[in-house]
C-alpha cells in the first residue's frame, strides 16, 4: 500500500457486530476528500446487519472473501471475523500491496480504532529490499529478531542470508529457526547481488574486503547504522499507522454527532451559500416525509415551496443572504403546506458556522413547527411581540457539534443514566446563570430543580428515568428555576441514545418554556367556569327561591297561632311540625349555596383519588331546577362499584357540568338525559352522557373540541366549553370521544385510567 497516497479504499470481511461497527462511522461517506472509502463487503450470511445496512448505502457486497481482493484499487481488507483461517486464507490470496487489517475478540467496539494497535498485514506497490547480514555474532541475533518480530516487516524485506564461518554462532543458530539461509563466506552471498549489506562483524578489513567485491548498486552499512536504518524504515510504518487510526476515530466521532443531530427535536438543515442542502437530520425526513435523497443536493427552496428560485423573488422573507453578509443569526415565520393541504407556519432560525473570510460558507436552518401556538394566539385574539436571544457567531475552532447544539433556543442537556451532566448549551445556562465548568459534572436535578435528590412520585415524575427503562423517548411537564429563583413551566422530552449491544448510554435532555401557553390554559378554564355560572344564576335564584318562599309563610302562620295567646297540645304538634319544615328548607338553601361558591372557587390544581359518581352527582344539584323547569328527564345508570380514579375533583365537576348544560341546550323542548358509569378492563373507568337532542352533523366532529368553535346563535356561547372539556381529559391522560345522530341525539364518552394504590 502506497503511504503517499490521500485517501485509502476499505473492503470489509464480515458484517456482523464488529463490521456493522466500522461500516456506521465510515459509510455513507460525509465528505468528498473522505481518507477512509468503504468500497465493498463480504459475508457468507446475505441477511447478516452489516450487508443489509450496506445495500441501503448502495455499496457493492459479495458471499466470498476472496471476491473482494479483486476489486480494483484496493488498499485496505478489513478482516472483522475473528477467524484464524479468514485471516489466513486473507494473507495467502492478498495481492501485492495490499493491507491486511485484523480484528480479533473479544474487542471494545464504541473504541474500535484500537485495532490500530494490533497487527498489521502491511506491503508496500515496491518490491520487497533484499538484505545480506555479513557476522553471526549475538548483535546478529537482536538484529533478526528486530527485523523478524512482525508479519508486516517479513513482506517489506528479503532477508537473503546470514554468513559466519561459526556454525555455532547465535545468529547461525536464529537464522536456522527462522528459516533465513545461512553460509560460512560472504562472497556467496554478495552473488546473489543485495540491495543492501549489514556488516556485523565489526572488522574493518572484512568491511573493506566486501565493499571491493560488491556490486556497485549494492549499500554497506556497520552494526551502528543498521540500528538507524531499521528506525528509518519502521518510521513511515508508524506514520501510516498513526493516520489510519486517526481518520478511523474521527469517522466515529461523525458518527456519534450524527446520532445526537438525528435526535434533535427540530427540523435541521445545513445550506451553502448557493442554497443547496448538504446535511439533514432525521427529524426533518419524518415531519416532511422525505427522504434523504429527495432533500441532500437540492435547492432549499425546491424542497420546502416546491419554487425554481429562492423565497425573496416570491414574496416571501429570505434571512439567508442577510445571514451570509452580516454573519449574524436571524430568524422569520413562513408556512408550508403539505401533501395533505394543510398549512403549518415554521419558525425558522438560521445561523452562520464560518465567518465571512471563510471561502465556502454554510448556515445552520432550525425549522420549529409552531402551528399549534399560532392557531392558539389567533383564537384568543392576542398576538405578542416574541425577541429571540440570537447566538453570537460561533469561533471557527468550535466542533460542528456545538454550533449544532447552541443554535437551538430550547434548554438542552446531554445526561448519563446516573443524571450527571456530561454537555449542556447556552440556551440553559443563560437561564440559570452558570457557566458551563459549574454545571457539567453535576446532577440534573441540582441544576434545573434545586434539589438534593432524583424527580419522584406521580407528582413529579421523572422522563429521563423513564426513558432509560423503556428504550424511547419520554415526556413530561416540569416546573424549573432560574438564576433568580422565578419558576417556569417547561416541556421536558428526553431521548435515549443507545451503544452498539442496544444498552442505554447517554440521554438527550430538551425542555421547551410553556409557561406563557400554561398561563393562557388557566385563562381559558376561569373564563369557562364564569361563564358556566351565569347560566346557573338563574336556576340557582328560583332553587333559593322557592325555599324562602315557603319559609316565609311558615313564619306568618307560626306567627298568627302564636297570636292567639297560650297553644295547644295540637298548635304545639303544629308548630314543631313547621319548625322541621323550616329547617329543611334553608338546609336545602344551604346545600345549593355551597355547591356553587364550591364550583366558583378559583383554587390550585390538586390530583387526588375521587368518585366520578359523587362528582355526577354534586353537578347535578346544580343543574336540576333548569333541567326539571325544561321538561328533561334526567336517568343515571350508576356503576355502584365504580373505580376511583387520579383526579382534581374541581376540573372534572366542570367537564360534566359543561357536557350536562350542553345536553339541555341540546334539548329546548325536552326528552331524556342519560348519565352512565362503568368499569372497563385496562384497567379504567367510562363515563356517558347522553342526550335526546338534536344531534351534531358528522362533518363537525372534528371541529367541536376547537377554542370558539360553536353552533349556536351570537350572544349564546363563546364556544370554549368543549375545548375546555378537551383539555381537562387530556391532562388526566384520559380520551374524550362524540357519537350522534341528527335528529336523535348525541352522546359523548369519556375513559379515564382507574386509580392505582401506591401509584
Amino acid at each position: 500500500m502506497n503511504p503517499g497516497k490521500q485517501s485509502y479504499n476499505i473492503a470489509l470481511v464480515g458484517a456482523g457486530r464488529q463490521g456493522m461497527a466500522i461500516l456506521e462511522a465510515l459509510a455513507p461517506s460525509r465528505r468528498v476528500d473522505q481518507p477512509l472509502r468503504v468500497v465493498g463487503v463480504a459475508d457468507q450470511n446475505l441477511e447478516a446487519p452489516g450487508i443489509l445496512y450496506a445495500r441501503r448505502q448502495n455499496l457493492p457486497v459479495f458471499p466470498c472473501a476472496l471476491d473482494l481482493t479483486q476489486l480494483p484499487e484496493l488498499d485496505i481488507l478489513v478482516d472483522a471475523t475473528g477467524m484464524v483461517s479468514v485471516y489466513e486464507e486473507l494473507m495467502a490470496h492478498c495481492p501485492a500491496g495490499v493491507m491486511v487489517l485484523q480484528c480479533n475478540r473479544p474487542h471494545d467496539w464504541e473504541n474500535f480504532w484500537d485495532l490500530i494497535t494490533k497487527d498489521l498485514s502491511f506491503s508496500e506497490r515496491y518490491h520487497p529490499l533484499k538484505i545480506a547480514i555479513m557476522g553471526g555474532g549475538g548483535l546478529c541475533q537482536q538484529v533478526l529478531q528486530q527485523i523478524t518480530g512482525g508479519l508486516s516487516s517479513l513482506r517489506r524485506i528479503s532477508i537473503l542470508g546470514v554468513a559466519d564461518p561459526d556454525p555455532e554462532a547465535p545468529g547461525i543458530q536464529e537464522a536456522a529457526v527462522l528459516g533465513i539461509p545461512t553460509v560460512r563466506d560472504y562472497p556467496t552471498l554478495l552473488a546473489q547481488e543485495p540491495d543492501l549489506v549489514l556488516e556485523l562483524t565489526g572488522d574493518p578489513e572484512v568491511r573493506k574486503s566486501i565493499i571491493q567485491k560488491k556490486s556497485a548498486q549494492t549499500q554497506v552499512i556497520d552494526h551502528i547504522q543498521s540500528r538507524l536504518f531499521w528506525e528509518l524504515f519502521q518510521k513511515e510504518e508508524d506514520r501510516l499507522r498513526l493516520r489510519v487510526e486517526s481518520e478511523i476515530k474521527l469517522a466515529n466521532q461523525r458518527n456519534q454527532f450524527q446520532k445526537i443531530f438525528d435526535y434533535l427535536p427540530d427540523s435541521v438543515l445545513v445550506l451553502n451559500q448557493d442554497y443547496l442542502v448538504e446535511e439533514v437530520n432525521q427529524t426533518f425526513l419524518t415531519n416532511f416525509q422525505k427522504n434523504a435523497e429527495e432533500v441532500v443536493g437540492e435547492h432549499c427552496y425546491k424542497v420546502l415551496h416546491q419554487l425554481s428560485e429562492p423565497c425573496d423573488r416570491h414574496g416571501m422573507v429570505c434571512p439567508l443572504p442577510q445571514v451570509l453578509q452580516e454573519c449574524k443569526p436571524a430568524q422569520v415565520l413562513q408556512y408550508y403546506t403539505d401533501s395533505d393541504g394543510v398549512e403549518h407556519y415554521y419558525e425558522i432560525t438560521i445561523s452562520p458556522l464560518c465567518p465571512p473570510e471563510i471561502a465556502g460558507r454554510r448556515v445552520i436552518e432550525v425549522i420549529k413547527d409552531i402551528t399549534t401556538r399560532q392557531q392558539l394566539e389567533e383564537a384568543l385574539k392576542k398576538s405578542e411581540e416574541q425577541t429571540r436571544q440570537l447566538f453570537k457567531q460561533a469561533a471557527k475552532e468550535k466542533a460542528f457539534l456545538e454550533t449544532i447544539v447552541n443554535s437551538i433556543e430550547d434548554h438542552m442537556m446531554v445526561i448519563e443514566p446516573d443524571y450527571r451532566v456530561v454537555e449542556v448549551n447556552r440556551a440553559l445556562l443563560k437561564m440559570v446563570g452558570l457557566r458551563r465548568r459549574d454545571t457539567v459534572g453535576k446532577y440534573c436535578y441540582e441544576i434545573s430543580h434545586h434539589l438534593d435528590k432524583p424527580c419522584s412520585g406521580p407528582d413529579l415524575p421523572c422522563p429521563l428515568r423513564d426513558a432509560v427503562v423503556l428504550g424511547k423517548a419520554c415526556s413530561g411537564t416540569h416546573v424549573h428555576f432560574d438564576k433568580d429563583g422565578r419558576e417556569h413551566y417547561m416541556h421536558v422530552v428526553c431521548h435515549p441514545l443507545f451503544d452498539e449491544a442496544g444498552k442505554v448510554t447517554l440521554v438527550i435532555n430538551v425542555a421547551r418554556d410553556v409557561t406563557k401557553e400554561i398561563a393562557s390554559r388557566a385563562r381559558m378554564l376561569h373564563d369557562d367556569k364564569m361563564t358556566s355560572l351565569g347560566k346557573l344564576s338563574a336556576s340557582v335564584v328560583h332553587e333559593i327561591n322557592n325555599p324562602m318562599t315557603g319559609i316565609m309563610n311558615l313564619v306568618k302562620l307560626m306567627q298568627r297561632i302564636m297570636g292567639k295567646g297560650l297553644l295547644s297540645e295540637t298548635e304545639s304538634a303544629k308548630m314543631h311540625e313547621y319548625l322541621d319544615l323550616i329547617y329543611g328548607e334553608t338546609s336545602r338553601v344551604s346545600k345549593t349555596v355551597s355547591n356553587l361558591l364550591a364550583f366558583s372557587r378559583k383554587t390550585s390544581p390538586e390530583f387526588k383519588p375521587v368518585g366520578l359518581n359523587a362528582l355526577l352527582t354534586e353537578t347535578l344539584t346544580l343543574t336540576e331546577y333548569q333541567l326539571r323547569l325544561q321538561g328533561i328527564t334526567v336517568n343515571c345508570q350508576f356503576d355502584p362499584d365504580l373505580m376511583p380514579v387520579l383526579a382534581d375533583p374541581e376540573q372534572m365537576k366542570q367537564v360534566f357540568l359543561n357536557l350536562i348544560l350542553n345536553a339541555r341546550d341540546a334539548m329546548p323542548d325536552g326528552g331524556v338525559l342519560t348519565l352512565k358509569t362503568k368499569n372497563y378492563r385496562r384497567p379504567g373507568v367510562m363515563v356517558q352522557i347522553a342526550d335526546t337532542g338534536i344531534g351534531i352533523p358528522k362533518e363537525k366532529y372534528s371541529s367541536i373540541f376547537e377554542p370558539f368553535y360553536t353552533t349556536k346563535k351570537a350572544g349564546s356561547g363563546a364556544g370554549l366549553g368543549l375545548s375546555v372539556v378537551y383539555g381537562i381529559i387530556q391532562e388526566h391522560k384520559g380520551t374524550i370521544k362524540v357519537d350522534s345522530i341528527v335528529g336523535q341525539g348525541t352522546t359523548f364518552t369519556i375513559r379515564l385510567p382507574a386509580y392505582k394504590q401506591g401509584t
